[in-house]
């Protein structure tokens, strides 16, 4: 918990956050690590921000990370998923084994 305290003094006396929250493997030990963590980051940085600050465990688990970067992927629109549309006319024919030109086809999607 030691080297974890230290990582996140640096972080409290530069960007004086509200809530640390740490997520990924760290957070199945996190009984364990941020106990000591905490009294790391209240004795060695500035007081005001070292008083302020809350480290708290994801609730997410090891898997936050991972959620995250999917959540960001989904709500900024970085991958555009095309809208596909079945031609369900054409469709049922061939699922029924109708031919077209002496040959089957099969379902074609319009994207």
């Amino acid at each position: 918990g030691f080297y974890l305290g230290m990582g996140l003094v640096n972080l409290v006396n530069l960007l004086n956050p509200e809530v640390i929250i740490v997520g990924g493997n760290i957070s199945c030990v996190a009984d364990i690590l941020l106990e000591s963590a905490r009294e790391v980051v209240s004795s060695k940085a500035l007081s005001t921000p070292a008083r302020r600050v809350k480290i708290l465990p994801s609730s997410l688990g090891k898997n936050a990370g991972i959620i995250g970067a999917a959540t960001l992927v989904l709500d900024q629109g970085i991958f555009h998923l095309p809208e596909v549309k079945l031609n369900t006319e054409e469709r049922s024919k061939n699922l029924s084994g109708a031919s077209h030109n002496g040959r089957k086809e099969c379902a074609s999607l319009n994207i």
